[in-house]
Formats: structure tokens, C-alpha cells, sequence
């Protein structure tokens, strides 16, 4: 079984914002009975990993939340979330998982895992590997490009417990239970009425494309609503909301 503990990271040393401190008070109502775990740059030695050194170098704290949130479940066990994501139910349902995920579809096609939202038993064996891979990598390639993010590390090495890069959920090797975007949805596509958790992933661009519904459903905790309004919206064609 899953352990009951949550974790996340929070790196800069900022002071939450109103909107991540209502999505960390989402779990603690969810999930009473949870332990929350925050991760902070007194919890892990950064200079244990290349990648995660220079992460933390450049202050790319999402990089260095990659890492580290795999640290986290593979040493711990748990759930681990995104500081701006927001729990609508329990995550019991999933604990009897030896690891859990959701996907992520891109465009062309193209379905990655999302790493924003999953949960492992202490020492799963494809936490192992996706650990084992960061060890082996810097965060930038020679050019300065940025090697990888953790959805292609995870979804490419989630290929050999047999992954289908397909938006549905799949039961794959070693108890690993990928779910489909219903169950941890994003802000198109979504059946509100399996959703368990929303990632908003920051959102800062979606205010812009979206408007001042998004804006005030955000806010004032009417995410079900919007997603609802929206998808009603994109039968007609309509763009702006």
C-alpha cells in the first residue's frame, strides 16, 4: 500500500501565494488524515546530483523539483503533487497501486505521464530507473539547451513496463497504474465528474489565452464550473471566455 503522506517541493525560499496556499488547504481537506511533506532547500543535499546541482545553481526549481519529487517516493513512499495542484477527492482510491500517474496529451498527438500528480510504495522499481537516469545526465546540453523534462524521462522509461503513449488508462508491469486525463485533468478535455485533482501548472499563460472567466474561476474556487462552461464553449467554436 501507498503510504497517506503527500509531498511537494518548494525551493525559491518565496512566500506562497494566496492561490498555492488554497491548493495546499484542497489536500488538507480532501485528505485529513494525510501527512504533507514540503521539501525545501534544507531538505536535500544538492550537491549529491550533477543534474540537480546545476538546477539549483540557475534557481530552476521545477528542474529541481523533477528530482527530487522521485527522491521523495522512492525513499518515503507517498503522493506527491505540484504546489499548484488542486484535490477535489481523496486519493484513497489509489493507494492500493504500487505506483500511480496520469497522462499528459500534447500536440501532434503526442500523450506524455504527468508528473504533476502520482504516488509510489517506497523503492518502486521504476522510480529506480527514472532516478538512475537523472544521475547519469547534466541539466543542459553543451549548446545550453536544457536536456529533458521529467514527463519525457518518466513517459520514455514508463515504454519498458509497457506504456502506450495513448490517453487512456493502462495497467502496466509492476503494478503500475497509469490513469487517463478524467481523473487528473487539466483544463480542456476533462469529465469533471471522475475528476480528483486539477493541474494548473502555474497558469500564468492560460489567464491570458482564457480571460477573465478563467481568471475568477480561479480565484473563487469555481474550476468544476469552468471546465463545464468551456467545454460547452468549444462545440460552438467559440475561442475567447
Amino acid at each position: 500500500m501507498i503510504p497517506k503522506v503527500i509531498h511537494y517541493c518548494w525551493f525559491s525560499g518565496d512566500k506562497k501565494s494566496r492561490f498555492i496556499k488554497r491548493c495546499i488547504k484542497s489536500w488538507k481537506k480532501c485528505m485529513p488524515d494525510y501527512q504533507i511533506k514540503c521539501w525545501d532547500a534544507n531538505s536535500f543535499d544538492f550537491d549529491s546530483v550533477p543534474f540537480v546541482k546545476q538546477a539549483y545553481d540557475e534557481k530552476k526549481w521545477a528542474f529541481v523539483a523533477d528530482y527530487v519529487r522521485l527522491y521523495a517516493l522512492y525513499t518515503e513512499g507517498g503522493g506527491y503533487l505540484d504546489s499548484d495542484v488542486k484535490t477535489f477527492k481523496s486519493f484513497n482510491t489509489f493507494l492500493h497501486n504500487d505506483f500511480f500517474i496520469g497522462t499528459e496529451p500534447l500536440p501532434n498527438n503526442c500523450v506524455e505521464l504527468e508528473s504533476a500528480i502520482m504516488g509510489a510504495i517506497k523503492g518502486h522499481p521504476y522510480v529506480k530507473e527514472c532516478l538512475d537516469y537523472y544521475r547519469q545526465i547534466n541539466f543542459r546540453k553543451e549548446n545550453g539547451q536544457i536536456i529533458a523534462s521529467c514527463p519525457m524521462i518518466m513517459t520514455l522509461i514508463a515504454e519498458k513496463y509497457g506504456y502506450v503513449a495513448k490517453d487512456e488508462s493502462q495497467l502496466l508491469d509492476a503494478n503500475i497504474q497509469v490513469y487517463s486525463r478524467d481523473y487528473f485533468g487539466h483544463l480542456w478535455g476533462t469529465n469533471p465528474g471522475k475528476l480528483y485533482a486539477i493541474h494548473y501548472f502555474n497558469a500564468s499563460w492560460l489567464e491570458n489565452k482564457h480571460g477573465w472567466l478563467y481568471r475568477y474561476c480561479k480565484e473563487n474556487d469555481f474550476m468544476k464550473f469552468y471546465l463545464m462552461i468551456s467545454k460547452c464553449l468549444r462545440k460552438f467554436k467559440m475561442k475567447k471566455y
